[in-house]
């Protein structure tokens, strides 16, 4: 495939994909996966890549191994309006992290209703995390621990929908620059603890839950 160069006309951030008009005047479309540094891409930037044919019939082109030319990294990246700046936080707060979500006593941290909660969501926040976009996510583990909260044995399938969830809505939405990093890395951080037992997991979900309630609704 020949190097093309040519300019970004739009990207559409909720979906991972753009438009690139080449030099040559032909209209090629790419994914965000093929760009080499995912927080360059902007409408109007210079671009450099390899056009190959759409196999499916469309007439637009398919541009691949894009490069930005002549650009550091954007100060932003945004999604549907907002913002995400690489200056946001991608560590978790301290104290906000558990090996267990349950005390010596057998009863839920109270922790997980009230300090790590409200760090986590603060968190989230400043990354500009939507509070409907954090729902969304919250209303599909929900769908799992309904049948887990009244049958444990339940479990076994409980666990097989839970990583399915997490590959698509954690994971993908993550690589498409969709979903702030700190977000994903509070997931990674208790993805373990909360496939260990039954328990465990109706622990995490309590503690997701709590931070729903503190995300700011008002953006």
């Amino acid at each position: 495939m020949a190097t093309e160069k040519g300019k970004i006309t739009s990207i559409k951030q909720d979906k991972g994909f753009g438009f690139i008009k080449c030099a040559s005047g032909v209209d090629a479309s790419f994914n965000f996966g093929d760009v080499e540094d995912k927080l360059t891409i902007k409408e109007g930037a210079e671009v450099e890549f390899q056009l190959q044919e759409n196999i499916t019939g469309n007439p637009i082109a398919i541009a691949k191994h894009i490069k930005v030319l002549g650009s550091h990294r954007s100060p932003y990246h945004t999604n549907q309006g907002r913002t995400f700046s690489p200056a946001v936080p991608v560590n978790l707060p301290n104290g906000t992290v558990f090996t267990t979500f349950y005390g010596d006593d057998g009863q839920l941290c109270p922790s997980l209703f009230f300090e790590a909660a409200q760090k986590i969501s603060n968190a989230f926040d400043q990354a500009n995390l939507k509070p409907t976009q954090y729902r969304q996510i919250y209303q599909q583990f929900l769908s799992l621990i309904i049948p887990l909260r009244k049958n444990e044995d339940y479990f076994p399938q409980a666990k097989e929908k839970f990583a399915i969830l997490y590959t698509e809505r954690i994971v993908r939405a993550h690589k498409r620059g969709v979903l702030p990093t700190i977000v994903k890395n509070f997931f990674d951080l208790h993805l373990k603890q909360a496939l260990s037992t039954p328990k465990e997991m109706l622990g995490f979900f309590r503690y997701i839950t709590s931070i729903l309630c503190y995300l700011d609704k008002s953006k």
